[in-house]
C-alpha cells in the first residue's frame, strides 16, 4: 500500500512539473508579451488608512519642493499582461502640491519604474515633475495646467501614453528630481 501511494505522489508530481513547465514556456515564448505595453490600475483606496495615502517611498518625498498644502492624491499600480514572465509589476504615486493662494497646484510622479536614460535603475524610486499636469504659473498658481491632475482617467491615460514607454520604462524625457 506505501509503495502504491508514494508511485502516485510521484506520478502527480511528475504532472505538476510538466504543466508548470508548460506554463513558464508559454509566457516566455510568447512574443506578444514585448509589445504589450503596462496598464495601470488605480489602487489609492488599498492604500489608504484614516483618509490618508500610505506611500511605498517615504524616502523620495524629501526632494520634492513643497508648497504649505502637499499629499499624495493617487496611486496606479502598472502591470503588463498576464502571459508575461512574472515580474514586473510597478507604482506609480501622484503627489499634488500647492499654497492656499493657488488656484491650481504642481503634479510629480514618484515611482519605481526605472529610467535607463537617467541611469535610475531598477527597484530605485524616483519623483518626477510633470509639467503637463501643473500649473504653468509657479508663483501664483493662476493659470490651469495643460491636463487635470485630478482626473483619475486623465492621470492614467498620461502614466500609460506619456510619462511610460512601451516596455514600462520612465521615458527618458522626464529627469528626476534631485
Amino acid at each position: 500500500m506505501r509503495i502504491g501511494s508514494i508511485s502516485n505522489t510521484l506520478v502527480m508530481v511528475g504532472i505538476l512539473i510538466s504543466l508548470s513547465g508548460s506554463v513558464s514556456a508559454v509566457r516566455q515564448e510568447n512574443p506578444s508579451c514585448e509589445q504589450t505595453s503596462p496598464s495601470a490600475q488605480d489602487i489609492t483606496l488599498n492604500w489608504t488608512y484614516r483618509g490618508k495615502v500610505i506611500s511605498a517611498f517615504p524616502e523620495v518625498y524629501p526632494l520634492i519642493e513643497k508648497e504649505e498644502n502637499a499629499d499624495i492624491i493617487r496611486v496606479f499600480s502598472l502591470n503588463r499582461s498576464p502571459l508575461c514572465p512574472p515580474g514586473y509589476q510597478r507604482r506609480v504615486e501622484v503627489f499634488y502640491t500647492g499654497g492656499d493662494w493657488m488656484a491650481y497646484g504642481l503634479t510629480y510622479f514618484v515611482t519605481d519604474a526605472p529610467n535607463k536614460g537617467e541611469g535610475v535603475p531598477d527597484e530605485k524610486a524616483a519623483a518626477y515633475f510633470i509639467e503637463a499636469l501643473s500649473t504653468p504659473d509657479k508663483e501664483n498658481g493662476d493659470l490651469a495646467p495643460e491636463i487635470n491632475p485630478l482626473d483619475p482617467k486623465e492621470l492614467e491615460e498620461f502614466i500609460v501614453t506619456h510619462f511610460l514607454d512601451e516596455i514600462g520604462n520612465v521615458r527618458p524625457e522626464f529627469i528626476p528630481v534631485h
